[in-house]
């Protein structure tokens, strides 16, 4: 179970930001923004319940799992020992679920590695090393939560939406990045430290919302609001820290405790069945006139989900015998997960042929920022998009979609750089949609 944990929590503090998913490729090859009448926009801003939807963005979006069918034709080894074994499509697989078609590989980590001891020095060079390590505290995380099935009476609206929340930190200090990244020798008298931490959470959560225009004309013109209250029912969670330290002494390598490593590492579990309680606040404001809507909206304020019993297990190096010592810390501790309050803007103009759109959503883990555009000429619509991710790196999208009388089959392409060295990676979606 520890073993199982704490891999789950190294792969969320190594993998890149996380954006939002989608299987409609009209929305991907937009750069992935939100329109009103979309699942994730409702989401972000309750007042848009009430708020009519634009023509084409509700119905049915069917996709097609190009990239299951790429990975069955060309399955990677699990095996150490074969000669097509790679750690990198490994990662990678893991960063990105086979669900979209990616067009690029990256690189192999076959750079140099150049070692150079002496009585006094040790240092190691590997050549891939700067481009996979953070130089600065590097932030990954999101929340995933839409509306999936609920009912309404007037104004009121109960709906049922799933839950998945991950986040996690990798801090190096500036003389530890510079031995590993820069293959600088480590100095005498010196301490070179490593702080990691993860956090995650499962479940589902039930809304009671109300939404309603405020003062709107028979066009549907005019301010609406939404506010709602959500129950938070955590099925599992997990949350580890771990810190390394080593210290080297006068000379590197000549008295018998030249280096000394200290390791700590706290993880925090709920076992099967136990049950986290929560609960959190929704608000939102969506203004229309005519062609142009603006919304602004909060999700998950003052989010909190109690849980009464938690194992918690502490792991220490010890030093007389060189081995990781694990103690069981507790059974039954309690321990309180605070969701990211997220804030989201989202302004668009839709016109009869041209579509513009744009929206930016900040939190503690970061701030995204999506814009998208389509031009519609007959059946034939013309699409494209720039984003950013949490770490403001600028990502790009476009695509086409050829549809008549409701029916619609839609491909993106989408830039990301989800990839375990860095480097920009390339994906393409498709999917039929029913609007």
């Amino acid at each position: 179970m520890r073993l199982a944990i704490g891999a789950a929590w190294l792969l969320v503090c190594t993998a890149p930001p996380c954006h939002g998913f989608t299987v409609d490729a009209r929305r991907l090859a937009m750069g992935g923004v939100v329109i009103p009448g979309c699942q994730e926009l409702l989401a972000l801003n309750v007042a848009y319940h009430s708020v009519p939807a634009r023509p084409g963005v509700t119905g049915v979006v069917v996709p097609l799992p190009l990239g299951l069918v790429q990975l069955t034709q060309d399955m990677p080894t699990f095996d150490p020992q074969n000669e097509n074994f790679s750690v990198t499509r490994l990662a990678n697989l893991a960063m990105n679920p086979p669900f979209y078609l990616e067009l690029s590989r990256p690189s192999d980590l076959d750079g140099d590695i150049t070692l150079r001891v002496s009585r006094n020095e040790f240092s190691i060079l590997f050549e891939d090393a700067e481009a996979l390590l953070p130089q600065k505290p590097f932030e990954v995380g999101g929340v995933w939560s839409v509306p999936t099935v609920g009912t309404a009476v007037g104004h009121t609206r109960t709906y049922l939406s799933p839950l998945l929340y991950l986040e996690g930190e990798l801090a190096f200090d500036d003389a530890f990045y510079a031995v590993l990244a820069r293959g600088e020798p480590l100095q005498p008298h010196s301490t070179y430290e490593l702080d990691a931490r993860g956090e995650t959470l499962a479940g589902f959560s039930v809304h009671c919302a109300w939404s309603a225009p405020l003062r709107t004309d028979v066009r549907g013109n005019g301010l609406y609001a939404g506010a709602g209250a959500k129950y938070l029912l955590g099925l599992g969670m997990s949350h580890a820290t771990s810190q390394l330290a080593l210290s080297t002494a006068d000379t590197i390598f000549g008295a018998q405790n030249s280096l000394r490593a200290d390791y700590n590492a706290r993880i925090r579990y709920a076992e099967f069945g136990q049950i986290g309680n929560g609960y959190g606040i929704d608000l939102g404001l969506g203004y229309r006139a005519g062609a142009v809507d603006v919304g602004v909206g909060v999700r998950d304020l003052a989010a909190r989900v109690h849980w009464g019993h938690t194992v918690v297990w502490e792991s220490v190096l010890d030093q007389a015998t060189g081995q990781v010592q694990n103690t069981l810390v507790a059974r039954n501790e309690p321990f309180v997960q605070s969701l990211p309050t997220q804030g989201t803007f989202n302004i668009g103009w839709m016109g009869r042929s041209t579509a513009l759109a744009a929206d930016v959503t900040s939190s503690r883990l970061g701030t995204l920022v999506h814009f998208g555009a389509e031009r519609r000429a007959g059946p034939l619509a013309m699409r494209g998009g720039v984003m950013t991710d949490y770490d403001a790196r600028l990502q790009w999208s476009g695509g086409f979609g050829i549809g008549a009388s409701g029916f619609s089959f839609d491909v993106a392409l989408q830039s990301h750089h989800r990839t375990f060295t860095g480097e920009r990676g390339l994906m393409l979606a498709t999917s039929f949609g029913v609007r």
